[in-house]
């Protein structure tokens, strides 16, 4: 049973105490941006981003356009360093190696 202190905790760091499975808006702005980039690097020679070989992944081809282009379209800023300090957030936390696979199931 949770407690008030808990709840708080909870409330603060932005986690639900009823323990849904809604990720991240970080993690879904950026699975959105890899999945939009996917069918627009079918229709072109340059990838600026794309999902590794693995599909747990992703690479980041031309960091200047990725910054330019894809970061304000899907966040409030253009700052690729800023980009990977929120990437490194989730890593941080025990997501290693695949930080999207609570959206695709």
């Amino acid at each position: 049973m949770a407690t008030d202190d808990n709840r708080n905790i909870h409330r603060k760091i932005g986690r639900s105490t009823t323990r849904t499975k809604c990720p991240a808006p970080f993690l879904s702005k950026t699975y959105d941006l890899l999945e939009e980039q996917e069918e627009e690097n079918s229709n072109r020679n340059i990838k600026v981003v794309s999902w590794n070989g693995e599909g747990n992944g992703f690479v980041v081809w031309c960091p200047d356009e990725f910054s330019e282009v894809m970061l304000p379209k899907y966040f409030k800023h253009n700052n690729f360093s800023s980009f990977i300090r929120q990437l490194n957030t989730y890593w941080n936390h025990g997501c290693e190696t695949i930080i999207f696979r609570q959206i695709i199931r």
